[in-house]
């Protein structure tokens, strides 16, 4: 019997997953979760338990986290939970929001409240401060959609040297 024995103070679940090809994949997940403070620090928070299947808001149909659990990842997942402020509290329609860990660097674009009416997006509503949630980024008009992305949410990453 296949089996985890977790000795870290984080999260950790264990389970099968079947490939592309239908081969089956023993997939290990650990979590940790840490809160940034204002100076921009991190502190250790309480572990998120690991998510074996997909998680959505409470509010909507849209997804939270997707599964821990599998396809097999190649590197690390980091996600970023929280807001995009405005500088100085001044409304704004879009923003640009950024997090860098070691020498990976994410970047993407927020876009205020935005009605679908069949065809087109209305312009974004202004804000100073919104939920980082993948239907305020930018959409499928405008960018490619994935399996992994299907609002079609679009990220921008580069590796600084």
């Amino acid at each position: 019997m296949w089996s985890l024995k977790n000795e870290t103070l984080y999260a950790a679940e264990r389970g099968w997953h079947r490939d592309i090809n239908g081969a089956e994949i023993w997939v290990v997940a650990i979590k940790a979760t840490y809160a940034i403070k204002p100076d921009g620090s991190v502190i250790p928070d309480v572990s998120l338990p690991i998510n074996t299947g997909a998680v959505m808001y409470s509010d909507s149909e849209e997804m939270l986290y997707d599964t821990d659990m599998g396809p097999e990842k190649e590197a690390t997942d980091i996600l970023l939970n929280g807001h995009a402020w405005s500088p100085e509290n001044k409304k704004v329609t879009h923003l640009f929001v950024g997090m860098k860990v070691g020498e990976i660097c994410r970047l993407a674009r927020v876009n205020g409240r935005r009605v679908w009416n069949g065809e087109d997006y209305s312009p974004s509503e202004r804000f100073t401060k919104i939920p980082l949630r993948y239907g305020h980024m930018v959409h499928k008009l405008q960018q490619q959609t994935d399996a992994c992305n299907p609002l079609g949410a679009l990220s921008w990453h580069y590796r600084s040297s």
